[in-house]
């Protein structure tokens, strides 16, 4: 079974003083989402939560919002490629399967 994972991160790494392109470990949660032919949701990401890190198994299509539905026209993400994404706190992230 093909599987999104989710990181969730408050804050941007910071090296003396200054804010450089990392996350700060270690993350505030992680979810694992099942990729199908089917939209699937995560939980709400949590109250501190601003990045997300998103690393899947196999290629997918996501759709974030309070209650979204992910099809094969919104963002697509290669498999074993990790992405960050800025996000609200509260939202929820769905995929589905994308060939």
């Amino acid at each position: 079974m093909a599987i999104l994972y989710i990181s969730e991160f408050a804050n941007i790494g910071r090296d003396q003083g200054q804010g450089v392109q990392v996350a700060t470990l270690a993350p505030l949660a992680e979810q694992m989402v099942s990729i199908t032919g089917s939209s699937t949701q995560s939980v709400a990401f949590g109250i501190y939560t601003n990045f997300v890190r998103l690393c899947c198994d196999a290629v997918c299509s996501i759709a974030v919002g309070a209650n979204p539905t992910a099809s094969g026209v919104n963002l697509r993400l290669p498999a074993n490629t990790p992405e960050y994404f800025q996000v609200t706190p509260g939202q929820k992230l769905a995929c589905i399967a994308n060939t």
